[in-house]
């Protein structure tokens, strides 16, 4: 896998993980301090502020397409993101930009795939980058949580700028516990504000959601910043579709050569 293409697999991780649920690019380490509520408790009152009537929850398949406007130092471009996802584990994330392909990512449960269409390629992920994902995607399922995704999860409260939140930290190793993926909660409302991850290899990653809207029934992030080393994506939901009809073979691959992505 080349650096670009996978730092271009990392953003469409991390923007995965502020979908499915769900400031500078330097990540922020708040003062930590014990939380008034169980983790358990905290799940229950963001699921009922996101989907109050268990539409999403209740879902059989989505279908989410995003209009991010990609800024850099040397310009701009519109790229459309298409989300699709099918029971009990299949994703699909699109990106097209003047109406031809960049990039693929395809996640069938058993593994995982990186389609780059201007080298006729497909890299299959190595087993840590797909046990990465694994755990991002599962808070794509509607019934998962932060407690079934991730082996160790830890709960705090801090404040960001005066701003209550709940700190919910991640971690992908129990024994390392390196890297953690940070996610901050609006103390009030119970919907996620930011979240951030440091790759460490490929950098860090920050998302934070400026707005939320109603879709289909579901209150989902709606307009939100991403941010990795100096790249900024502003994201726009433009369709959000529950139960929507995802053709047979939208999760295969195309007739592409495959090759396997080298171990660290």
């Amino acid at each position: 896998m080349t650096m670009k293409l996978s730092r271009l697999f990392h953003a469409v991780l991390l923007i995965a993980a502020v979908l499915l649920f769900g400031g500078c690019s330097t990540l922020i380490e708040p003062e930590k301090h014990p939380a008034d509520i169980t983790l358990e408790e905290l799940e229950a009152r963001m699921g009922n502020a996101m989907d109050p009537h268990r539409r999403y929850r209740d879902a059989d398949s989505y279908l989410q397409h995003l209009v991010t406007r990609l800024s850099t130092w040397y310009g701009g471009a519109d790229i459309l993101m298409k989300v699709r996802y099918e029971k009990p584990d299949k994703f699909r994330f699109d990106y097209i930009m003047d109406g031809k392909p960049l990039t693929s990512m395809i996640y069938n449960g058993s593994a995982a795939y990186v389609v780059n269409y201007k080298a006729k390629e497909t890299v299959k992920l190595n087993d840590e980058e797909f046990a990465k994902l694994t755990m991002f995607l599962r808070l794509g399922q509607p019934d998962s949580t932060y407690s079934n995704a991730f082996p160790l999860v830890e709960l705090y409260e801090c404040e960001i700028e005066g701003v209550p939140y709940y700190w919910i930290r991640c971690y992908f190793n129990v024994e390392s516990k390196g890297n953690p993926y940070d996610v901050f909660v609006d103390k009030e409302s119970y919907l996620i504000k930011r979240v951030q991850l440091n790759t460490g290899r490929y950098g860090e990653y920050t998302a934070e959601i400026e707005k939320y809207s109603e879709f289909d029934s579901v209150i989902i992030p709606d307009v939100f910043v991403f941010r990795q080393n100096g790249l900024v994506q502003e994201c726009d939901v433009v369709i959000y579709k529950l139960d929507a009809n995802i053709a047979d073979n939208a999760f295969d691959l195309p007739p592409y050569k495959i090759v396997e992505q080298a171990d660290k």
